[in-house]
């Protein structure tokens, strides 16, 4: 039944990929997953061979599902590490084809049943002979892949093209000169490189200039100088626009360029980067910045607004004296030294956001971000928010050190937030939420989630589903919980009323000996029990007591205890480490 379920799945799979590609305008993306993760498919069909033979003994044997689920882990994790001539991938990973043979020809000897019939042999003589092909196989091409210089004087006539491909090296051509031209004061620079990375620098130099290497799979530097003459660079111009364009012949062999830009480090010039098909990077520049599209983008050292939207790769910038937005993003994102307001949005993925001066507000889903270190411009500090996260679902959050406001929203996500010196409002659901040194007020609405917090130095209100634990508070503190416990200690004395209320949970208070307060304390079907203040006893089944404690002043803050089904405990700080934890004291 399984492997009949993993059949459909693999079915099912290819059918979604097939409409996927038909359906997307922009079919470049789907091509590109192909092309890179379509060993993928290998491995599944594997796993699916294998599972089939140790359930069902169809196939009779596993070696044809080791042997696939090898090879797709074989060209996936050749592709990932950027080797993809033949002699590179058989040199460095035929121990690992010879490891699954051996070990499908094992699990085969254990997984034989009586009804299968007779035993095979283990190693048979062609087998043996195959081993030995592939351990024999598999020095030679290491050896040839580390003397490289012999395969260069091969020529294979025809097969030329499959020949680069299997056995030629990536060689890097600069067939022309860089080319310069002028750039006016803010001016607009427009980079189109559909075939590879795009690096743009600052200079101390007065002319831009543009300079394209090819990086060719090829026999010889002589054949990839052929190649690179079909690779042609565009520079055209209207007014303070300027466009760079890449153009490529079909060439039939392995290919990417590195257009390389240089601008005047003094000029603010826009630069706008729009679908490369290989990775972004900018440092030292002045001016806004977009780019769309990309692999992996990398800003740094930047005096003007950056925008990244849609990145298919990582996405670092650092050192940017501007506003930053980053939407789109799937993979990690990492925002540092940041001097202007962020905006970002993130998908599956890891966001590391620190060391901002301005403003941070986004969103992500299905990942985790840590923010930290947020200070307010001067002039944003009369803002709502310092900090604006809404959105958020399935996923973990941690936030500290802002000197400032936070507001979070979020659902079944784990939410921390310490070290907060403005004002903290959370809406959560789902996940817990956790609190630590908090300086201003606080607002925690925390559905079918629990919630524990220290350090609350100023008004806190916390409305939960479950458990509330809050150390060392000042007050005013009020905390409402339908099916939790509610646990509360200070070391000093309240300041403020404080409030507990829950429907079918316990609630426990601890509060310094000397403490004076008004109590108000009420169950419905529990217990009220006082421990360690002097002259404060009740009768053994008093459910609700009224009365002011150490104190003949009414103005004391008032202590409302109340619980319907639950246990309500009072007791002193010194007590309270050595209280029961379900029993009541004595």
């Amino acid at each position: 039944m399984l492997k009949r379920y993993a059949t459909l799945m693999l079915g099912v799979a290819l059918v979604g990929l097939g409409v996927l590609f038909f359906v997307i305008p922009d079919r470049s993306h789907v091509v590109q997953f192909l092309v890179r993760f379509w060993p993928l498919f290998l491995i599944l069909a594997g796993v699916v061979r294998i599972a089939g033979h140790l359930m069902d003994r169809h196939p009779r044997s596993p070696l044809g599902g080791f042997i696939l689920t090898a090879l797709g882990s074989i060209l996936l994790a050749a592709d990932l590490r950027g080797q993809h001539t033949f002699l590179q991938i058989f040199g460095h990973y035929w121990f690992w084809m010879l490891l699954a043979l051996i070990a499908g020809r094992v699990i085969q000897q254990y997984t034989h049943r009586p009804e299968d019939g007779p035993r095979p042999r283990t190693f048979s003589f062609g087998l043996v002979v195959l081993m030995i092909l592939i351990v024999g196989g598999g020095l030679l091409a290491a050896s040839l892949e580390r003397n490289g210089q012999l395969l260069s004087r091969w020529h294979l006539g025809q097969l030329s093209g499959v020949g680069d491909y299997l056995f030629g090296d990536k060689l890097t051509v600069e067939d022309e000169p860089a080319q310069f031209f002028a750039t006016a004061p803010n001016g607009r620079l427009l980079i189109s490189n559909g075939y590879g990375d795009v690096e743009v620098r600052g200079t101390t130099q007065t002319l831009a200039s543009a300079r394209l290497l090819q990086h060719i799979r090829a026999m010889s530097e002589e054949d990839a100088r052929q190649f690179a003459r079909r690779i042609s660079m565009q520079i055209t111009t209207n007014g303070n626009l300027y466009q760079l364009a890449v153009q490529a012949e079909p060439l039939g062999v392995d290919f990417h360029t590195t257009l390389m830009v240089e601008l005047p480090a003094h000029l603010q010039t826009s630069v706008e980067v729009d679908s490369p098909s290989g990775q972004v990077k900018f440092f030292g520049l002045r001016g806004d910045h977009t780019i769309r599209n990309s692999d992996q983008v990398e800003v740094s050292s930047n005096a003007g607004r950056v925008t990244v939207e849609h990145p298919r790769g990582t996405v670092q910038l650092g050192q940017i004296q501007g506003d930053v937005s980053v939407i789109g993003t799937r993979r990690s994102l990492t925002l540092q030294e940041i001097t202007g307001d962020v905006f970002f949005e993130s998908h599956s993925s890891n966001a590391n956001i620190k060391h901002i001066t301005g403003r941070v507000k986004g969103r992500i889903n299905n990942g985790r971000l840590v923010l930290a270190d947020v200070r307010p411009w001067p002039a944003s500090m009369a803002a709502n928010w310092t900090v604006h996260l809404e959105g958020h679902q399935n996923s973990r959050l941690k936030v500290r050190d802002i000197e400032g406001s936070v507001m979070i929203a979020a659902e079944r996500s784990d939410v921390e937030a310490e070290a907060i010196k403005g004002e903290l409002t959370i809406n959560s659901s789902f996940e817990s939420v956790r609190l630590n040194r908090i300086a201003g007020q606080v607002q925690v609405k925390a559905e079918n989630a629990a919630v524990a917090a220290e350090e609350l130095s100023s008004a806190a209100t916390i409305e939960a589903t479950r458990d509330v634990v809050v150390h060392n508070f000042y007050g005013p503190l009020k905390v409402t919980t339908q099916s939790g416990d509610i646990r509360l200690s200070a070391n000093t004395a309240p300041t403020g009323d404080v409030s507990a209320v829950s429907q079918r949970g316990k609630i426990r208070v601890s509060l310094p000996s000397e403490s004076s307060f008004r109590l108000e304390a009420s169950t419905t079907f529990g217990r009220l029990r006082f421990r360690g203040f002097r002259d404060l006893g009740l009768p053994r089944q008093q459910r609700e007591v009224l009365i002011t404690y150490n104190s003949r002043d009414q103005s004391v803050p008032l202590l409302s205890l109340r619980s319907t089904n639950g246990d309500i405990y009072l007791r002193a700080t010194g007590l309270a480490n050595n209280e029961e934890q379900d029993g009541e004291p004595h």
